[in-house]
């Protein structure tokens, strides 16, 4: 039974820094996958449209259910991300069979998922996604990802997503381009403060989570990697305070290293996997996420 759904984008990530440059999968949506699959993978769904040109086996390797992916005609995203010497990235796109929400590639089965994420996508796709998820029977929590290139192209858009959801991740930029000059959304929120670590604020309570000193050599998808963890953790009924620990932890490690399948990465979630019983080993019943507005 898939108790997560991921819906984000996956394809081909092209990225190049003062460290070097490489290519390697990618997309929101697999970043996130690689942290949801923590414990359970098998519960974690995720939706995506892809073309025939895609290499399924990382995806397969990953043990996740695969229903939710749409094999469509033409190609599938590509990304280009150049990481800046200052810290700044420069990000260009071509979504290509991604380039619209894909709401018939969710499977009937997924609806009686507890939790659905939405990976940062444009604001326009996460409208869509959280008014198809909120006329689907039954009761869910979401959450959605913001990002600062969209941020600052659709402020607006990507205000009205994060505040129609119940749990809504952010970085300090993102959170000061939409929320400088207005209330901040008045559901759960986690902040990322990049080398500072993380924040998660839920009613009424804040938690911080700081992190280690490292060299970063890629930051890209470490908030995708710090969400799935997360959610997956909390899914699986991880307090929030160590939940958010072991969440920043694995984005720490993830940013030492280009894509998400390093060696360093890898290593943090097995050991975090061995540290964490999942109280599901002991129960065939989906745990609540716990997640408030």
């Amino acid at each position: 039974m898939v108790d997560i759904v991921i819906i984000g984008h996956v394809g081909t990530n092209d990225e190049y820094s003062p460290h070097g440059e490489t290519r390697s999968p990618g997309g929101a949506g697999y970043g996130c996958v690689r942290g949801a699959a923590l414990l359970a993978p098998q519960q974690v769904g995720l939706v995506s449209a892809i073309g025939a040109d895609y290499d399924l086996g990382p995806l397969r390797r990953l043990g996740i259910d695969t229903r939710g992916l749409g094999i469509l005609d033409g190609h599938s995203a590509r990304f280009r991300i150049v990481q800046h010497s200052d810290g700044r990235r420069s990000f260009d796109t071509d979504l290509g069979v991604a380039s619209h929400a894909a709401l018939s590639c969710f499977p009937r089965e997924y609806e009686s998922a507890g939790h659905v994420h939405i990976c940062t996508a444009p604001p326009a796709q996460q409208q869509e996604w959280l008014a198809f998820l909120k006329a689907l029977p039954g009761h869910r929590t979401v959450s959605a990802d913001a990002f600062e290139h969209y941020a600052e192209l659709d402020p607006e858009g990507s205000r009205v997503a994060l505040n129609s959801c119940d749990l809504a991740f952010m970085n300090d930029e993102e959170r000061r381009i939409l929320f400088a000059d207005g209330p901040l959304p008045q559901n759960s929120a986690i902040t990322k403060h990049g080398p500072k670590g993380a924040s998660y604020s839920a009613a009424g309570r804040t938690w911080h989570a700081a992190t280690v000193p490292v060299t970063p050599v890629d930051t890209t998808h470490a908030g995708e990697i710090l969400a799935g963890v997360f959610l997956a953790l909390r899914s699986a009924g991880v307090e929030p305070a160590p939940a958010l620990r072991q969440a920043v932890r694995a984005a720490t490690a993830k940013v030492t290293q280009f894509g998400v399948d390093g060696d360093r990465l890898l290593g943090v979630l097995s050991e975090i996997r061995a540290e964490t019983r999942d109280p599901r080993d002991a129960t065939d019943s989906p745990c609540e996420l716990g997640i408030h507005r």
